[in-house]
């Protein structure tokens, strides 16, 4: 291209990836006080765009272990999320001035009895699939990754697991791995067909009161208390995926934090 000063290739192909899912979803909208929202979706996405993926890769620049043979890494995508069910609810409680039950109580007791609405959010997900890496590059064929050798065994340890304890250290079984020969491929797909990292087990939850500051709704206000993952759940992070490394199998950290909970008023005018 004598024309020009420089070319460069941007955004170029670098593989397919496919999709399928189902989605199933139940809604009450809120009405009598009530309301919710159940989704559940199930799904699997295949690639063979190596580590990266097909949205994100720049230039073809994915960690494709042998460039030639782009269906040698076909393989799980490394954002697959098999499933997840998230379910929200509002409820008023039925107590207190103008509703079900007690709606003739003096304007004192409704101050601490009515007013109440429970609402949260629950969510329930399965982790993502563990993404093997070799610590070294020994495959002298100019790529830039290699991965590493599996033995024939799977290194899935699910109902072996005991204590959290157990889990942290030793979440799936490391020893069936090993660093690929020089000059060699190695033979472990990208992303394990059969080992998850931990998934999401998440509560939210908040409490409502709302009580009148001023007469005919000219003024009114909210008092919240709000909690995220309320019932303080271990929620553990990914363990490492690196062979030949220390740290293969190991969990040293969370993936959502610990219970964090928030007090606000609210006025609306």
């Amino acid at each position: 291209y004598p024309q020009y000063t420089g070319v460069n290739s941007v955004a170029r192909p670098t593989g397919n990836s496919l999709y399928h899912s189902l989605l199933v979803r139940v809604q009450k909208r809120f009405t009598s006080g009530v309301g919710f929202l159940v989704s559940y979706t199930a799904g699997k996405e295949l690639t063979d765009s190596g580590w990266g993926n097909t949205l994100t890769s720049i230039n073809g620049a994915t960690g494709r272990q042998n460039v030639y043979d782009r269906q040698s890494d076909r393989a799980l995508g490394t954002d697959d999320v098999s499933r997840r069910l998230v379910a929200s609810f509002n409820a008023e409680l039925p107590f207190g001035r103008g509703k079900r039950f007690l709606g003739g109580m003096p304007k004192g007791a409704d101050l601490v009895l009515g007013g109440w609405q429970l609402n949260g959010i629950i969510t329930l997900q399965s982790g993502l699939p563990v993404v093997l890496f070799s610590a070294v590059n020994q495959t002298g064929s100019g790529a830039v990754a290699q991965r590493p050798d599996n033995n024939g065994r799977s290194a899935n340890l699910a109902g072996q697991r005991g204590s959290i304890d157990s889990q942290i250290s030793r979440w799936f079984d490391g020893s069936v791995f090993s660093v690929a020969a020089p000059f060699t491929f190695g033979n472990a797909p990208t992303v394990l067909p059969d080992v998850r990292n931990p998934g999401i087990r998440n509560f939210d939850l908040s409490v409502f009161k709302s009580f009148a500051v001023l007469p005919v709704n000219r003024l009114s206000a909210q008092l919240r208390l709000e909690a995220a993952n309320a019932f303080n759940t271990t929620q553990l992070g990914r363990p490492g995926s690196t062979v030949g490394t220390p740290a293969l199998g190991i969990i040293s950290s969370t993936g959502v934090g610990p219970r964090s909970v928030q007090l606000a008023l609210k006025l609306l005018f």
